[in-house]
């Protein structure tokens, strides 16, 4: 018995109102056929034995009930499509879609099923902007107290560190802390996350308790609070920002905390022995300090 060559043949159906068509794959290529406005079987009847040649062996491949019901009563093997010939059969069932479009939409080109579009890069996490808050005042009482805040840098070797400290009249601790947490928000409002770090547990709850009540609409009713900050202010500045404020154990050997703390009090003990000293002269005070304990040879404000 002589091996006849083996033909695959993908078929699929299609239509359009009563019109019914269908689309058929091979090795020669895809044609589509329109079969008129009965029905797919009594169609198919006729269709089917028009493709098997005697000088092939012919295999057929489809998912249509109606092809597998018609060309089992014809005696015809059709089989569900394999891996290994599920390229073929989408070849049929592309051409069964665009001969629809053709029949719905004449002269219309056939629009991408999904069109590539343009790909845009995925934005940035957006990282957070941790921060550093310390106050300093006097034990016995008296005199200027500090209050201040530092930006951690990125790049922690980075010879350049915001940071920023004021002067006010000695006052209640927890309350100068309050008033460092404060600051710092006020200061990088711009930023979109910001965690900030003080080692006092009382004035980062009053801080806490300060931004709830701006955020809430309700007014800030320390006065010392008052004095200092503008609520309207405070407002603008929380309006795009998340603030997490948290607290850290002072003097454990956490570099930016001993840095934040190192500047505050510099600052004091400056601004007290010289009442006359400018901001910058403190400045320059704190720079040689914290330079000192970075280990570094310089060390800028930029803030």
């Amino acid at each position: 018995m002589t091996n006849l060559p083996r033909r695959d043949i993908a078929i699929s159906l299609g239509n359009v109102g009563r019109l019914y068509f269908v689309a058929i794959s091979d090795v020669d290529g895809t044609r589509c056929f329109s079969l008129g406005t009965e029905s797919y079987g009594t169609a198919l009847d006729a269709f089917i034995p028009t493709l098997c040649l005697p000088t092939e062996e012919t295999f057929f491949w489809a998912t249509a009930k109606p092809i597998l019901d018609r060309a089992d009563s014809l005696g015809i093997n059709v089989s569900k499509p394999d891996q290994a010939n599920r390229e073929l059969f989408a070849s049929s069932h592309a051409a069964a879609a665009v001969f629809r479009h053709q029949l719905e939409h004449p002269g219309e080109p056939m629009p991408e099923k999904n069109p590539v579009q343009e790909s845009k890069p995925a934005p940035e996490p957006e990282q957070e902007t941790v921060i550093y808050t310390d106050a300093s005042r006097a034990r016995q009482g008296g005199g200027k107290a500090v209050y201040g805040w530092l930006v951690k840098p990125a790049d922690e070797k980075s010879k350049t560190v915001v940071f920023d400290f004021k002067a006010v009249n000695h006052f209640e601790t927890n309350r100068l802390e309050a008033l460092g947490i404060l600051s710092a928000i006020l200061a990088n409002g711009d930023k979109k996350n910001i965690v900030i770090y003080s080692d006092s547990i009382t004035g980062a709850s009053i801080a806490n308790g300060i931004i709830d009540d701006v955020r809430n609409k309700k007014p800030v009713e320390d006065w010392f609070i008052q004095r200092h900050v503008k609520r309207s202010d405070l407002l603008a500045a929380l309006k795009d920002t998340t603030v997490d404020i948290r607290w850290v154990k002072g003097h454990t050997g956490d570099l930016w905390n001993e840095c934040i703390d190192l500047i505050v009090t510099t600052a004091r003990h400056h601004v007290n022995n010289v009442p006359t000293a400018t901001k910058e002269e403190c400045v320059v005070k704190v720079n040689k300090r914290v330079a000192k304990l970075l280990g570094r040879k310089k060390f800028w404000r930029s803030k």
